[in-house]
Protein backbone atom coordinates (compact mmCIF):
# COMPACT_ATOMS: atom_id res chain seq x y z
CA UNK A 1 0.00 0.00 0.00
CA UNK A 2 1.40 3.49 -1.31
CA UNK A 3 1.65 6.34 0.98
CA UNK A 4 0.89 9.92 -0.13
CA UNK A 5 1.43 13.36 1.77
CA UNK A 6 -0.32 16.30 0.92
CA UNK A 7 0.58 19.89 1.54
CA UNK A 8 0.33 23.31 0.93
CA UNK A 9 4.10 23.92 1.80
CA UNK A 10 6.95 22.14 0.27
CA UNK A 11 9.46 23.01 3.46
CA UNK A 12 6.25 20.45 4.73
CA UNK A 13 6.81 18.14 2.20
CA UNK A 14 10.69 18.08 2.01
CA UNK A 15 10.89 18.02 6.29
CA UNK A 16 9.41 14.70 6.08
CA UNK A 17 10.71 13.56 2.75
CA UNK A 18 14.07 14.03 4.69
CA UNK A 19 12.80 12.09 8.50
CA UNK A 20 11.64 8.78 6.00
CA UNK A 21 14.89 9.20 3.93
CA UNK A 22 17.50 9.28 6.71
CA UNK A 23 16.14 7.04 8.96
CA UNK A 24 16.88 3.65 7.01
CA UNK A 25 19.84 2.65 6.08
CA UNK A 26 22.00 5.32 4.56
CA UNK A 27 23.86 2.74 2.90
CA UNK A 28 21.18 2.20 0.66
CA UNK A 29 20.51 4.05 -2.49
CA UNK A 30 17.51 6.08 -2.20
CA UNK A 31 15.44 7.66 -5.45
CA UNK A 32 13.83 10.67 -5.31
CA UNK A 33 11.96 11.81 -8.54
CA UNK A 34 10.87 15.49 -8.59
CA UNK A 35 8.79 17.51 -11.60
CA UNK A 36 11.54 19.34 -13.07
CA UNK A 37 15.42 21.05 -12.28
CA UNK A 38 14.43 23.78 -11.05
CA UNK A 39 13.10 21.64 -7.91
CA UNK A 40 15.82 19.09 -8.10
CA UNK A 41 18.11 22.28 -7.29
CA UNK A 42 15.85 23.20 -4.73
CA UNK A 43 15.41 19.75 -2.98
CA UNK A 44 19.57 19.39 -3.46
CA UNK A 45 20.10 22.74 -1.74
CA UNK A 46 17.81 22.41 1.06
CA UNK A 47 19.13 18.90 2.19
CA UNK A 48 22.90 19.85 1.86
CA UNK A 49 22.16 22.61 4.15
CA UNK A 50 20.66 20.45 6.35
CA UNK A 51 22.85 17.98 6.71
CA UNK A 52 26.33 19.09 5.28
CA UNK A 53 26.08 15.73 2.67
CA UNK A 54 24.07 14.08 0.13
CA UNK A 55 25.22 10.64 0.43
CA UNK A 56 22.97 8.12 -0.85
CA UNK A 57 19.98 9.76 -2.44
CA UNK A 58 19.38 10.12 -6.15
CA UNK A 59 17.59 13.03 -7.90
CA UNK A 60 16.06 12.70 -11.04
CA UNK A 61 13.60 14.27 -12.98
CA UNK A 62 10.08 12.81 -13.79
CA UNK A 63 11.74 13.33 -17.42
CA UNK A 64 14.52 11.23 -16.81
CA UNK A 65 13.19 8.60 -14.36
CA UNK A 66 10.06 7.73 -17.52
CA UNK A 67 12.98 8.06 -21.02
CA UNK A 68 13.35 4.11 -20.62
CA UNK A 69 9.68 3.56 -20.45
CA UNK A 70 8.08 6.18 -22.60
CA UNK A 71 8.25 5.69 -26.15
CA UNK A 72 10.01 8.87 -28.11
CA UNK A 73 8.60 11.23 -29.81
CA UNK A 74 9.72 9.84 -33.37
CA UNK A 75 8.22 6.55 -32.27
CA UNK A 76 5.15 7.65 -31.90
CA UNK A 77 5.30 9.92 -35.39
CA UNK A 78 6.01 6.88 -37.06
CA UNK A 79 2.94 4.68 -35.37
CA UNK A 80 0.55 7.70 -36.00
CA UNK A 81 1.77 7.97 -39.78
CA UNK A 82 1.06 4.26 -40.16
CA UNK A 83 -2.32 5.03 -38.90
CA UNK A 84 -3.82 7.92 -40.30
CA UNK A 85 -4.63 5.93 -43.54
CA UNK A 86 -7.21 3.99 -41.01
CA UNK A 87 -9.32 6.96 -39.38
CA UNK A 88 -11.75 8.25 -42.51
CA UNK A 89 -12.91 11.65 -40.69
CA UNK A 90 -9.58 13.07 -42.37
CA UNK A 91 -9.24 11.13 -45.47
CA UNK A 92 -10.91 14.09 -47.30
CA UNK A 93 -8.27 16.51 -45.79
CA UNK A 94 -5.12 13.76 -46.96
CA UNK A 95 -6.89 13.62 -50.21
CA UNK A 96 -4.81 15.08 -53.53
CA UNK A 97 -1.80 16.68 -54.37
CA UNK A 98 0.73 16.46 -52.13
CA UNK A 99 -0.81 13.50 -49.36
CA UNK A 100 2.29 12.41 -48.01
CA UNK A 101 4.03 15.77 -47.46
CA UNK A 102 0.30 16.92 -45.38
CA UNK A 103 0.61 13.28 -43.24
CA UNK A 104 3.79 13.67 -42.32
CA UNK A 105 2.73 17.41 -40.65
CA UNK A 106 -0.06 16.04 -39.17
CA UNK A 107 2.01 13.08 -38.00
CA UNK A 108 4.53 15.39 -36.49
CA UNK A 109 1.74 17.55 -35.00
CA UNK A 110 -0.45 14.82 -33.50
CA UNK A 111 2.98 13.11 -31.99
CA UNK A 112 3.36 16.26 -29.99
CA UNK A 113 -0.27 16.53 -29.02
CA UNK A 114 -0.48 13.05 -27.72
CA UNK A 115 2.68 13.44 -25.51
CA UNK A 116 1.36 16.45 -23.90
CA UNK A 117 -1.61 14.67 -23.37
CA UNK A 118 0.08 11.85 -21.94
CA UNK A 119 1.98 13.55 -20.03
CA UNK A 120 -0.61 15.85 -18.06
CA UNK A 121 -3.20 12.79 -17.86
CA UNK A 122 -6.06 14.80 -19.81
CA UNK A 123 -8.53 13.05 -21.35
CA UNK A 124 -9.03 13.13 -25.12
CA UNK A 125 -12.27 13.86 -26.03
CA UNK A 126 -15.02 10.78 -26.69
CA UNK A 127 -16.21 10.20 -30.11
CA UNK A 128 -14.00 11.98 -31.79
CA UNK A 129 -11.40 10.29 -34.76
CA UNK A 130 -8.70 12.16 -32.15
CA UNK A 131 -9.29 9.68 -29.76
CA UNK A 132 -9.31 6.49 -31.58
CA UNK A 133 -6.35 7.16 -33.26
CA UNK A 134 -4.78 7.83 -29.36
CA UNK A 135 -6.25 4.67 -28.12
CA UNK A 136 -4.52 2.83 -31.68
CA UNK A 137 -0.80 4.20 -31.28
CA UNK A 138 -0.43 5.15 -27.69
CA UNK A 139 0.46 2.67 -25.39
CA UNK A 140 2.69 3.41 -22.10
CA UNK A 141 4.79 0.50 -21.38
CA UNK A 142 4.70 -0.96 -17.86
CA UNK A 143 7.20 0.97 -15.13
CA UNK A 144 9.70 -1.91 -13.67
CA UNK A 145 10.95 -0.41 -10.27
CA UNK A 146 14.55 -1.14 -8.62
CA UNK A 147 14.68 -2.21 -5.86
CA UNK A 148 16.35 0.89 -4.41
CA UNK A 149 13.45 3.13 -2.28
CA UNK A 150 12.17 5.63 -4.38
CA UNK A 151 9.72 8.50 -3.74
CA UNK A 152 7.83 10.84 -5.65
CA UNK A 153 8.41 14.66 -4.22
CA UNK A 154 6.83 18.01 -5.02
CA UNK A 155 4.00 16.69 -7.75
CA UNK A 156 0.74 18.87 -8.30
CA UNK A 157 -0.12 16.53 -11.11
CA UNK A 158 0.90 12.96 -12.27
CA UNK A 159 -1.01 11.28 -15.01
CA UNK A 160 -3.57 8.65 -13.57
CA UNK A 161 -2.10 5.39 -15.39
CA UNK A 162 1.54 6.79 -14.06
CA UNK A 163 0.51 7.23 -10.00
CA UNK A 164 -1.77 3.89 -10.15
CA UNK A 165 1.63 2.23 -11.11
CA UNK A 166 2.87 4.38 -7.95
CA UNK A 167 0.09 2.64 -6.14
CA UNK A 168 0.47 -0.43 -7.09
CA UNK A 169 4.93 -0.06 -5.83
CA UNK A 170 3.83 0.98 -2.50
CA UNK A 171 5.98 3.76 -3.54
CA UNK A 172 5.41 6.91 -1.25
CA UNK A 173 3.99 10.56 -3.14
CA UNK A 174 4.29 13.89 -1.86
CA UNK A 175 1.90 16.06 -3.07
CA UNK A 176 1.59 19.53 -3.55
CA UNK A 177 -2.33 20.40 -2.94
CA UNK A 178 -3.34 23.86 -1.74
CA UNK A 179 -6.16 23.31 -0.28
CA UNK A 180 -7.45 21.22 2.99
CA UNK A 181 -10.94 19.87 1.26
CA UNK A 182 -11.26 18.00 -1.54
CA UNK A 183 -12.09 20.16 -4.52
CA UNK A 184 -12.62 18.16 -6.98
CA UNK A 185 -16.26 19.08 -7.37
CA UNK A 186 -15.59 22.57 -6.73
CA UNK A 187 -17.31 24.99 -9.67
CA UNK A 188 -16.03 28.02 -11.01
CA UNK A 189 -18.57 30.49 -9.35
CA UNK A 190 -18.01 28.92 -5.49
CA UNK A 191 -14.55 30.16 -5.84
CA UNK A 192 -13.73 32.29 -8.67
CA UNK A 193 -9.26 31.87 -8.08
CA UNK A 194 -9.25 27.85 -7.71
CA UNK A 195 -12.31 27.39 -10.13
CA UNK A 196 -10.53 29.12 -13.02
CA UNK A 197 -6.75 27.86 -12.01
CA UNK A 198 -7.07 24.79 -10.82
CA UNK A 199 -8.65 22.28 -12.96
CA UNK A 200 -5.30 19.76 -13.09
CA UNK A 201 -5.46 20.04 -8.82
CA UNK A 202 -9.25 19.04 -9.12
CA UNK A 203 -8.12 15.88 -11.27
CA UNK A 204 -5.41 15.02 -9.21
CA UNK A 205 -7.64 15.15 -6.03
CA UNK A 206 -9.96 12.58 -7.60
CA UNK A 207 -6.89 10.37 -8.62
CA UNK A 208 -5.90 10.44 -4.73
CA UNK A 209 -9.29 9.57 -3.62
CA UNK A 210 -9.42 6.64 -5.75
CA UNK A 211 -5.94 5.58 -4.59
CA UNK A 212 -6.14 3.01 -1.62
CA UNK A 213 -3.56 4.40 0.01
CA UNK A 214 -2.41 5.61 3.60
CA UNK A 215 -3.30 9.95 3.31
CA UNK A 216 -1.48 12.59 5.59
CA UNK A 217 -2.37 15.91 5.67
CA UNK A 218 0.48 18.08 6.83
CA UNK A 219 -0.94 21.56 6.08
CA UNK A 220 -0.32 25.13 7.84
CA UNK A 221 -1.17 28.83 7.76
CA UNK A 222 1.04 31.52 7.62
CA UNK A 223 1.55 32.41 11.10
CA UNK A 224 0.00 36.27 10.97
CA UNK A 225 -2.92 34.11 9.48
CA UNK A 226 -3.00 31.47 11.93
CA UNK A 227 -3.01 34.37 14.71
CA UNK A 228 -5.92 36.00 13.48
CA UNK A 229 -9.26 34.58 14.86
CA UNK A 230 -11.67 34.99 11.78
CA UNK A 231 -8.93 32.20 10.42
CA UNK A 232 -7.29 30.23 13.19
CA UNK A 233 -10.50 28.67 14.48
CA UNK A 234 -10.90 27.04 11.18
CA UNK A 235 -8.07 24.95 11.44
CA UNK A 236 -7.58 25.26 15.16
CA UNK A 237 -10.90 25.38 16.60
CA UNK A 238 -9.58 27.79 19.04
CA UNK A 239 -8.63 31.73 18.97
CA UNK A 240 -5.95 33.10 18.84
CA UNK A 241 -4.70 37.26 19.33
CA UNK A 242 -3.56 39.20 16.15
CA UNK A 243 -0.06 40.61 16.60
CA UNK A 244 1.53 41.14 13.36
CA UNK A 245 -0.09 42.24 9.99
CA UNK A 246 -1.42 40.11 7.63
CA UNK A 247 -0.29 40.73 4.04
CA UNK A 248 -2.18 39.77 0.99
CA UNK A 249 -0.08 37.31 -0.02
CA UNK A 250 -1.19 35.57 3.62
CA UNK A 251 -4.84 36.71 3.29
CA UNK A 252 -4.56 34.68 -0.51
CA UNK A 253 -3.07 31.24 1.09
CA UNK A 254 -5.27 31.14 3.34
CA UNK A 255 -8.05 31.59 1.31
CA UNK A 256 -6.64 28.85 -0.89
CA UNK A 257 -6.24 26.47 1.97
CA UNK A 258 -9.54 26.35 3.51
CA UNK A 259 -11.12 27.09 -0.15
CA UNK A 260 -13.15 30.15 0.84
CA UNK A 261 -13.46 33.77 -0.74
CA UNK A 262 -12.01 35.43 2.47
CA UNK A 263 -13.24 37.31 4.90
CA UNK A 264 -13.57 41.32 4.52
CA UNK A 265 -10.27 41.99 6.26
CA UNK A 266 -9.16 45.47 6.71
CA UNK A 267 -5.92 44.81 3.96
CA UNK A 268 -4.18 47.53 2.72
CA UNK A 269 -2.02 47.77 -0.59
CA UNK A 270 1.13 45.98 -0.40
CA UNK A 271 3.94 44.37 -2.47
CA UNK A 272 3.61 40.77 -1.30
CA UNK A 273 1.16 40.29 -4.35
CA UNK A 274 1.51 42.08 -7.94
CA UNK A 275 -0.05 41.45 -11.09
CA UNK A 276 1.42 42.78 -14.58
CA UNK A 277 -0.26 43.66 -18.18
CA UNK A 278 2.12 43.89 -20.70
CA UNK A 279 1.44 44.42 -24.51
CA UNK A 280 3.92 41.53 -25.30
CA UNK A 281 6.39 38.72 -24.03
CA UNK A 282 9.38 40.75 -24.48
CA UNK A 283 7.40 43.55 -22.52
CA UNK A 284 7.26 40.52 -19.99
CA UNK A 285 10.49 39.78 -19.94
CA UNK A 286 11.72 43.54 -19.21
CA UNK A 287 8.72 44.13 -16.76
CA UNK A 288 10.43 41.07 -14.83
CA UNK A 289 13.96 42.48 -14.80
CA UNK A 290 12.89 45.28 -13.36
CA UNK A 291 11.10 43.93 -10.47
CA UNK A 292 13.98 41.59 -10.18
CA UNK A 293 16.67 44.79 -9.91
CA UNK A 294 13.83 46.44 -7.31
CA UNK A 295 13.97 43.31 -5.50
CA UNK A 296 17.73 43.09 -5.27
CA UNK A 297 18.36 46.90 -4.33
CA UNK A 298 15.79 48.66 -2.39
CA UNK A 299 14.10 45.56 -1.19
CA UNK A 300 17.46 43.98 -0.47
CA UNK A 301 16.75 40.38 -1.45
CA UNK A 302 19.81 38.41 -2.59
CA UNK A 303 19.72 36.11 -5.98
CA UNK A 304 19.86 33.23 -3.62
CA UNK A 305 16.44 34.23 -2.28
CA UNK A 306 14.59 34.79 -5.48
CA UNK A 307 12.78 31.98 -7.36
CA UNK A 308 11.70 32.72 -11.46
CA UNK A 309 9.27 30.38 -12.67
CA UNK A 310 8.25 30.92 -16.24
CA UNK A 311 7.36 28.69 -18.67
CA UNK A 312 9.31 28.53 -21.76
CA UNK A 313 11.11 32.12 -21.15
CA UNK A 314 13.77 30.88 -23.85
Amino acid sequence: MSEIFLSNRLENLLETLQERLFSSNEFRQKTVVVASRGMKRWVKGRILAARGSFFGVNLVTLGEFLRPSLPTFEEIAIKVFGKLHSISEIQDYLEGKGREEREIALALHIAALFLNYNGLGMILPENEWQNELFEKTFQTKDLIFPFDEISFFGFSHLPKPLFEMIGKGGIATYILSPTLHYWEDLKKGEHPLLGNLGRMGRVMARHVAEQKGEEQKIYSLPHPIAEHPLFAIHLLGEEHVENRPITLLNALQADLLLMREGEKLPLSWDETVEIHVTSSKEREVEVLKERLFHLMSDGGAAPGEILVMAKDIA
